[in-house]
């Protein structure tokens, strides 16, 4: 038996170390790349940084590295690491209240989008060989299911917050397309050209070893063009001169620190500040005023209310309706609430209680099974959700304009604007208490979801925060005023008015009227994506390649 030894030439190890340097590359430096620019462009692109266009291209890289075939699994942990850090540095100012909490909100919401990057991974490498037609589908099948689990997200046990449509804040051109497909469509459009010019992209650097493919697609300047038609016909629905009623609007914010248990010095030291300042504010010029949710320490219906001590300030102090965020009762129940004082002192019999709350902050979860958390969370019997969409009739010179609350983040839940405005709301009054949250970001992504919310239902809001953002936004989501001290910092103690235009007669959008109709389309749209990739399975010939136009 003979035995043949093949010697090494240097060209041989030249080209195993090429080999082992380019296994190296796409093995690690590729992910660790792509997880750099989604980290950043996925923060950069959203309130308070605020630049906007990188939101149009922060998934390009993993489309082109779909496109080279990583295995799932590497590709599925770097996606999920790498959104993990993106929401830790989105919610970075929640750490105040908790950091092992955001830690683990981070964490889940990353969690969501795994299954869209999974979908990704299966439909790349099908986009590279279908024709015009098939690719299309893709698009549309790719961002209908971001949409559904955006849509998800929106339920109550979930966290609606920063959808991909928020980094679209400060471009009304776009919103008044939310009118009519609610901020979905907003999203539906940025993931679709993210994946369009990911495909491009791909397409530029692929190099066919079967024959020529068409570098240039078609569909790509078709995406781009697609937006400025939408901002072309936002501008013409609905940014007209609209009939409106000026109201003056006295806003409080008393800036109180914030503290898990109040003693009962501190909180009567809190009332004294509190009507110090509401006091200086009531020689405003201003119609109406409004107080931030958790205005003060003790409630104003149910036992131990202070409604008497209000009622008496109003009649005699600020002689103006007086809406104001505060604790209260509803028989033996404790709600967070907003409350109507009108110009006489008198309390209006009804209240708006907050319908969605805020796990583990008013009410624990499944009580029974996580008592334990009641030893970290002491929160006693907590508060009980609200059931309808209040709209209290406020007098404005002689007439009645029906202004509907929203408490803290419930203006991140476009449903329940929506049934406010159904229940015959012209206004939005957001109030919030968000003290807690430091003086960094969070009061700005906040105050982006009002913005869509304006936009989606041409209804303005305006707005009064404990700390700041305190202001207003009009019907079409511009942003109109916003209050800030000296500093030109939103955070402060003090008040300030506003001058809010009213539409006199406000329509109901298309949104409004027919709700999340967009999520069922591409909710049909992704199953429709989901059946032709069944249909048509992964080939392994050498075709693997080309394609045909």
């Amino acid at each position: 038996m003979a035995f043949h030894v093949r010697h090494m030439s240097k060209s041989d190890d030249k080209s195993a170390g090429i080999s082992a340097s380019v296994r190296f590359v796409k093995q690690w430096i590729t992910p660790a790349l792509i997880a750099i620019w989604h980290v950043f462009a996925g923060v950069a692109a959203f309130p308070d940084f605020n630049l906007a266009e990188l939101a149009w291209v922060f998934l390009v890289p993993w489309v082109i590295w779909a496109a080279q075939g990583p295995s799932l699994r590497r590709f599925l942990f770097a996606a999920w690491l790498s959104d993990a850090i993106r929401w830790f540095l989105l919610l970075f100012w929640l750490r105040h209240v908790t950091t092992v909490g955001t830690l683990f909100i981070a964490a889940v919401l990353s969690g969501f989008s795994v299954g869209w990057f999974a979908l990704l991974h299966l439909s790349i490498p099908k986009l590279s060989r279908f024709g015009p037609g098939l690719r299309i589908a893709g698009y549309a099948g790719l961002a209908g299911l971001w949409v559904l689990v955006e849509w998800i997200r929106t339920q109550p046990w979930a966290l609606p917050w920063a959808p991909l449509a928020l980094s679209q804040w400060q471009r009304p051109a776009l919103l008044g397309f939310t009118s009519v497909t609610g901020a979905w469509g907003i999203s539906f459009l940025i993931v679709t050209v993210n994946v369009v010019l990911g495909v491009q992209f791909s397409r530029w650097l692929t190099r066919s070893t079967v024959r020529p493919i068409r570098r240039h697609l078609p569909e790509t300047p078709m995406a781009l063009l697609s937006i400025a038609g939408i901002a072309a016909l936002s501008l013409l629905g609905g940014h007209g001169n609209d009939d409106s009623t000026l109201v003056k609007i006295v806003l409080v914010q008393p800036h109180q620190p914030a503290v898990r248990e109040w003693t009962v010095p501190f909180m009567y030291e809190s009332v004294e500040r509190h009507f110090e300042e509401a006091s200086r504010a009531a020689n405003l010029d201003g119609d109406w005023m409004a107080w931030p949710e958790g205005a003060l320490p003790w409630p104003l219906s149910g036992p131990n209310a202070i409604d008497h001590e209000v009622s008496e300030w109003v009649a005699s102090t600020l002689r103006k309706p007086l809406l104001a965020g505060n604790r209260g009762y509803i028989d033996t129940s404790m709600v967070n609430a907003v409350y109507l004082f009108h110009g006489d002192g008198a309390k209006d019999r009804s209240l708006y209680a907050k319908r969605i709350l805020v796990p583990f902050g008013e009410y624990i979860p499944f009580r029974n099974a996580l008592k334990w958390v009641e030893t970290i969370v002491p929160m006693g019997d907590g508060f009980v959700a609200g059931k309808t969409a209040t709209v209290f009739p406020v007098e404005h010179k002689g007439m009645y304009i029906p202004v509907a609350p929203l408490i803290c983040y419930e203006d991140c839940f476009p449903s329940l604007a929506r049934k406010s405005v159904l229940a015959g709301a012209d206004v939005f009054f957001v109030a919030t208490y968000n003290v807690w949250y430091g003086e960094e970001h969070g009061a700005y992504q906040h105050a982006a979801h009002s913005v869509l919310r304006a936009a989606e239902n041409r209804r303005p809001v305006f707005r009064c925060g404990s700390a700041g953002w305190s202001g207003w936004i009009d019907q079409n989501g511009v942003i109109r005023e916003v209050l800030t001290d000296d500093r030109g910092s939103i955070y402060f103690r003090g008040s300030g008015t506003i001058q809010v235009g009213i539409p006199s007669d406000p329509q109901l959008t298309f949104y409004t009227r027919f709700g999340d109709w967009f999520v069922g389309l591409g909710t049909l749209l992704f199953f429709g994506w989901a059946f032709i990739l069944y249909r048509y399975p992964v080939k392994t010939s050498t075709d693997q390649h080309s394609r045909v136009d």
